[in-house]
C-alpha cells in the first residue's frame, strides 16, 4: 500500500502535468499574454501625458469621422476612423487617446502571439510574445505606428491559418487594403507578395499541399473576393473623403516632399554639426541649397545631387543596427540616435543580448541544416509560406524605409517582428533538438507566471514624485474655451505645445481656419516693445500664457504693464490659475 508521502507526490506530479498542459492551450495562453501586456501597460492612463505631435494632427483628422462622417485619404483614414470611434465612446481627448493606444497594443499582441503559435511550440511561442510585449518601442511611441504593426503581423497570420490560396488571397487583400488605408509603402509589400505567391502558386503549391492543380476559377475565387471586398472598402473610404479625387494627387505630394525635406536635414544636421538651423521647420533653406529647390521628391534630389543622397542613404545604413538593437532589446550600444528623439545609447547590456541573439540564430541555423535530409529540395511542409510572407515587409523596410527615412524602431517592425519570430524558432529547433520539450512543457507555468513579477509596469515614478503631463494640463486649463480658439478665423497665440493644441482643440472644417501660433512667434517680441502692439502685429486674439511666459514678461517693466493693465488695454482675462508659485493667464482682445 503506498505511503502518504508516495500519494502525495503522485497528486503533486498530476497538478504540475495537468497545469502544463493547460498553459499550452490556446484559452490560456491568450489571456495570459492580454494580462502580461496590460500588466506592462498598467498606469499609462496616470503618468503618461498626452501624446504630442503627430497624434495630435490625426486627432483632428479623427474627428471629421466623429463630427462629420469624413476621412482623409491621405492620412492613414482607417486609423483615423477607428481613433474617431473612441472619441465617440469616451467624449474626452485624453480618455480616447488612451483608450485606442491600449486596445491596438493589446491587439498587437494577440496577433504576434497568434501568429507564433503557428511557427513553433505554443509555450516558445507565448515567451517570444512576452518579448514583443515588453519592448518599448512596440507600445510607447505614436499610436498610428503601433496600429501599423497590424496589417504586417495579419497578413503572414492569414496565411497560415487558411492553407492554401484562400488564405493567400486573404493576405494579399490584407496587404492592399493597407496600402490605401494604413501606410502607402505597404504597396511595395503588397506587390511583393503578390509575386511570392505567384511564384509559390505555379512552382510549389501542388508538391507542397499535395494537391492536384487548381482550375483557374478557383484561383480566381480565392484572389478575386477578398480583393473584391478590399475595393469596396477603399470605395466606401472614397466615398467619405475630404478630398476631392481629382485633387488627392497634387495634395498628396506635399506628404512627401516634407517628409524628405525633414528627414534629409536630420540626418545631415547629424553629419554636419556646423548646421544649426531647425530640421523641422528649416530644413527647406538647406534643401535649396543641396538640389535647388525647398520641397524637391527623392526623384529630383537623386537626379541633381546623387552624391548627397548615397551619403544620406550611407549614414541611414550606418544606423540600422542601432535602430535594429532599440526595436528588439529597448536599448542600444553605440552612441548616435537612429531616431529623431533621445534613446537609451551605449547601453552594454544591448551589447551582450545582441551577443547572445547572434548566437542562438547561428546555433538554430546550423542544427537545422545538420537535420536536414541531402535529398531535400525546396520547400517541404506549408509553413515555409508563412515564414516567407513576412520577407516582403522585411525587404521594404531595410531597402525601402531605412535608406531614404531612418532606422527609427518604430519604422523597423516588418524586420523585428521576423527576427523575434526566427530567435523563437532558434530556440524550439534546439531545444527539441536537445530533447528537452517535455521538459520546457513542464516549466511553462511557472515560466509564463515569472514573467509578471520579472517585468515591472513601465509607466511608473519613483514614490513620492508627483506626475508631470504639462500638455494635459495646459489642454484642461484651455478646454471651457474651445469654442473661442476654434472660432473662425481665430488666431490664438498658443506658446509652447502650439502644434499639438491645433491638432486637438481646433476643429476641423471651419473656415477660415483658426491659426495656433507657437514660441517661435513669441520669442519675436522685443524687449522694447509693447506687447499690444506685437500681438496686433500678428492679428492675435487669444493668447495663453503659461507660467514661464508670465514671468518673463513680468521680469520686463514695460512688459509687465501688459499684465497690469488687462481689462482697459483692450484685453480681457478670460481664466487664470495658480501653479507652483507662478501664475498662468489666458487673455482675449476685447470686442471693439
Amino acid at each position: 500500500m503506498p505511503s502518504e508521502s508516495t500519494r502525495l507526490q503522485g497528486r503533486f506530479v498530476a497538478f504540475f502535468r495537468s497545469a502544463a498542459a493547460w498553459a499550452q492551450r490556446a484559452e490560456v495562453a491568450y489571456p495570459a499574454i492580454v494580462l502580461f501586456q496590460l500588466k506592462v501597460l498598467w498606469g499609462a492612463w496616470i503618468y503618461r501625458d498626452l501624446t504630442q505631435g503627430d497624434t495630435a494632427s490625426y486627432f483632428q483628422r479623427s474627428l471629421l469621422w466623429h463630427q462629420h462622417g469624413k476621412v482623409d485619404l491621405i492620412w492613414s483614414p482607417l486609423y483615423t476612423a477607428f481613433y474617431g470611434w473612441c472619441f465617440g465612446i469616451t467624449g474626452d481627448v485624453y480618455a480616447a487617446t488612451i483608450f485606442h493606444r491600449v486596445v491596438i497594443v493589446v491587439l498587437v499582441a494577440l496577433l504576434v502571439l497568434a501568429l507564433f503559435r503557428r511557427l513553433v511550440s505554443p509555450g516558445i511561442a507565448w515567451l517570444a510574445a512576452a518579448w514583443w510585449a515588453v519592448i518599448p518601442y512596440n507600445f510607447d511611441v505614436f499610436e498610428v505606428h503601433v496600429f501599423a504593426i497590424l496589417p504586417i503581423v495579419a497578413a503572414p497570420l492569414a496565411v497560415l491559418v487558411w492553407p492554401g490560396p484562400r488564405g493567400r488571397g486573404i493576405a494579399l487583400a490584407i496587404m492592399a487594403a493597407a496600402s490605401i488605408l494604413v501606410r502607402n509603402e505597404m504597396a511595395v509589400v503588397a506587390a511583393l507578395l503578390a509575386l511570392l505567391f505567384f511564384v509559390w502558386e505555379v512552382r510549389y503549391a501542388e508538391r507542397v499541399e499535395a494537391r492536384a492543380r487548381l482550375p483557374l476559377r478557383a484561383y480566381g475565387v480565392a484572389y478575386g473576393v477578398p480583393l473584391a471586398a478590399v475595393v469596396v472598402l477603399i470605395a466606401f473610404f472614397a466615398t467619405r473623403s475630404e478630398i476631392p479625387l481629382s485633387q488627392l494627387p497634387q495634395t498628396y505630394a506635399p506628404k512627401h516632399t516634407i517628409n524628405m525635406c525633414q528627414a534629409y536635414a536630420f540626418g545631415y544636421k547629424q553629419r554636419h554639426p556646423e548646421w544649426t538651423k531647425d530640421h523641422w521647420t528649416e530644413c527647406s533653406d538647406l534643401m535649396q541649397a543641396r538640389f535647388g529647390e525647398p520641397l524637391p521628391s527623392l526623384g529630383t534630389m537623386i537626379r541633381r545631387n546623387p552624391k548627397a543622397v548615397l551619403g544620406h542613404f550611407a549614414w541611414n545604413l550606418r544606423l540600422l543596427p542601432g535602430g535594429t538593437q532599440l526595436s528588439l532589446f529597448g536599448a542600444m550600444s553605440g552612441g548616435v540616435s537612429p531616431d529623431y528623439g533621445p534613446v537609451p545609447v551605449k547601453r552594454r547590456r544591448a551589447l551582450f543580448e545582441s551577443g547572445v541573439l547572434t548566437v542562438l540564430l547561428a546555433a538554430g541555423v546550423f542544427t537545422r541544416l545538420r537535420e536536414r535530409s541531402p535529398s531535400a529540395r525546396g520547400p517541404t511542409d506549408n509553413l515555409t509560406i508563412g515564414w516567407l510572407a513576412l520577407v516582403p515587409a522585411a525587404t521594404v523596410a531595410l531597402f525601402l524605409i531605412v535608406p531614404t527615412q531612418r532606422p527609427r524602431p518604430e519604422y523597423l517592425y516588418g524586420l523585428s517582428l521576423p527576427i523575434v519570430a526566427t530567435a523563437a524558432w532558434a530556440a524550439d529547433t534546439l531545444i527539441r533538438r536537445w530533447g528537452l520539450l517535455e521538459g520546457l512543457r513542464h516549466c511553462m507555468p511557472a515560466a509564463m507566471v515569472l514573467c509578471f513579477p520579472a517585468y515591472g509596469t513601465y509607466f511608473t515614478l519613483p514614490p513620492g514624485q508627483v506626475p508631470s503631463r504639462p500638455l494635459l494640463e495646459t489642454l484642461r486649463r484651455l478646454e471651457p474655451y474651445a469654442d473661442r480658439i476654434s472660432a473662425p478665423g481665430a488666431v490664438f497665440l498658443a506658446g509652447q505645445h502650439s502644434f499639438s493644441l491645433d491638432g486637438y482643440m481646433v476643429r476641423p472644417l471651419v473656415s477660415p481656419r483658426p491659426r495656433v501660433l507657437g514660441t517661435e512667434t513669441f520669442s519675436r517680441l522685443g524687449a522694447g516693445e509693447h506687447v499690444e502692439a506685437f500681438l496686433e502685429q500678428f492679428e492675435v486674439t487669444l493668447v495663453y500664457l503659461d507660467e514661464g511666459a508670465v514671468s518673463k514678461l513680468r521680469s520686463n517693466p514695460l512688459h509687465r504693464t501688459f499684465l497690469e493693465a488687462s481689462g482697459s488695454n483692450g484685453w480681457q482675462t478670460l481664466a487664470c490659475g495658480q501653479s507652483v508659485g507662478a501664475r498662468w493667464l489666458l487673455l482675449a482682445r476685447t470686442p471693439i
